[in-house]
């Protein structure tokens, strides 16, 4: 490829046999020694060796690959995901379906029998309050800080924030973008920013953290024993599984503590989706189901999670404008789908970024392709094209931490415009307030619309204006 290649280098390109050797797929009728050298069969399978390891192709590097192995590593994955959808069904009159033929997962929601009483306690609060004050926000497992951007993102007041991660990746992420005196890049934002480490630690001192009550609780527990990636899962059973129950206790115990003086807690709690028994557990604990969202109607990328929520939901139309989105890809680069199935630019949905070390540039499922000429180079969704996808504001992660670290640290995140979507009707119970970065005068009300648009914005303007 050329020097001015995205990613790096790429490798060389493998050689063929004489007469084994498939050029089918080309654009011309070039010879192969236009393309390929002469050393023999050695170098081609050195080439297969490499495509049957997903952690030959390091960050930043490019692999030229053949189409025929390509679309053959594309077609499996594409069985993969259709048995993946069919084993999870969707159950008549629950929350659980993935096709929403049963309705929208908001409309089903509404229909629990506990929403009656969201709403109430929603309608109490918002009329409760004259004139609204900032809200005092606990975020457990908080990652890099996503419930954060959103509640900046919304405009919502904040006076004090604690923050529980026990990873000092994630933690210094956080930190790096809204600590002032953690980072100089972090602007004063008048916000009371309290640090915790441990979980157990909030649990054992709650007494102490409700010094100033809390008002709203985000919460995205570990995944790893339910999720469909960890052949080993306990499910709720696990070591990491009961923190998702704990995690809901949690949530009880501050409600009824004394302390809390009776102010109600608005909590959200993520995780992946869970398979039927451990919701049955969740619903007991949380008291009420959760509701299923995929990212893929909100952003270009897919992330389906459950999400429990104690709150009324707005309604949203899931065939509406951002369903449309498009993967927003550097300069050159295609997903594999739209590049085998001759698209002229990206189309398809990008499948969910992984956290686990293993992979994080899985093929052919984190796999982008970039055609020069007539060849077709492989690498991987780089670290800025995962944080444009989710939603976060430009270098909020990749400017804090290496490459690796950073796809590891956003594969645990929340999607953004998910979040917000989410979280958007506390907007009516607290003050407003603008964020420096977030919005375009943060001294004037009421808050104007955030400052920064989600990577795929423009794309969707243009399009409307087609």
């Amino acid at each position: 490829p050329s020097s001015s290649a995205v990613g790096g280098v790429a490798r060389r390109p493998p050689t063929p046999t004489s007469d084994s050797e498939d050029f089918s797929w080309r654009d011309d009728d070039s010879s192969s020694d236009d393309y390929f050298d002469k050393k023999g069969t050695q170098e081609r399978q050195s080439h297969h060796a490499r495509m049957k390891d997903d952690s030959s192709v390091e960050d930043g590097e490019e692999e030229y690959v053949e189409v025929k192995d390509l679309a053959k590593a594309y077609k499996e994955s594409n069985v993969q995901e259709i048995k993946a959808i069919s084993k999870f069904a969707a159950r008549r009159g629950t929350t659980f379906q993935t096709d929403y033929s049963l309705g929208d997962p908001i409309s089903i929601f509404q229909t629990h029998p506990s929403y009656p009483g969201f709403c109430k306690r929603y309608n109490a609060q918002k009329q409760s309050q004259t004139p609204r004050s900032g809200a005092n926000v606990l975020d457990l497992f908080c990652g890099v800080g996503t419930g954060l951007v959103v509640l900046k993102r919304l405009g919502i007041a904040i006076n004090h924030y604690h923050f529980v991660d026990h990873d000092d990746s994630a933690r210094h992420v956080f930190k790096y973008n809204n600590c002032p005196n953690h980072s100089s890049t972090a602007p004063i934002d008048l916000i009371n920013y309290i640090e915790h480490t441990d979980f157990e630690d909030v649990e054992q001192n709650i007494g102490k953290i409700l010094k100033h009550p809390i008002d709203i609780i985000i919460a995205g527990p570990p995944c790893q024993d339910f999720s469909k990636a960890n052949a080993h899962r306990h499910g709720i059973q696990g070591l990491t599984g009961v923190l998702l129950l704990r995690t809901m206790l949690l949530v009880k115990t501050i409600e009824k503590h004394p302390k809390q003086k009776g102010r109600p807690v608005f909590a959200m709690v993520e995780n992946v989706t869970l398979d039927f028994e451990d919701l049955k557990a969740t619903e007991g604990a949380f008291g009420c189901a959760p509701v299923r969202i995929d990212a893929q109607y909100f952003s270009p990328c897919h992330r389906d999670r459950h999400f429990w929520v104690n709150f009324p939901l707005d309604s949203f139309d899931f065939c509406g404008r951002h369903s449309k989105s498009r993967p927003c890809l550097e300069n050159g680069w295609m997903t594999i789908r739209d590049a085998l199935n001759g698209k002229d630019g990206n189309y398809s949905k990008t499948n969910t970024f992984m956290a686990s070390k293993g992979k994080l540039d899985d093929h052919p499922r984190m796999s982008k392709l970039r055609k020069e000429g007539n060849r077709y180079f492989r690498g991987a969704y780089s670290a800025q094209e995962r944080e444009w996808m989710m939603g976060y504001p430009e270098g909020y992660v990749v400017n804090a931490v290496d490459e690796k670290s950073a796809k590891h640290l956003i594969g645990n995140a929340y999607s953004v415009p998910v979040v917000e979507f989410l979280l958007r009707p506390l907007v009516k119970l607290f003050a407003r307030r603008g964020y420096y970065r977030y919005h375009f005068q943060s001294n004037i009300k009421p808050v104007k619309p955030c400052l920064y648009q989600f990577k795929w914005e423009d794309q969707l303007n243009q399009n409307k204006a087609s």
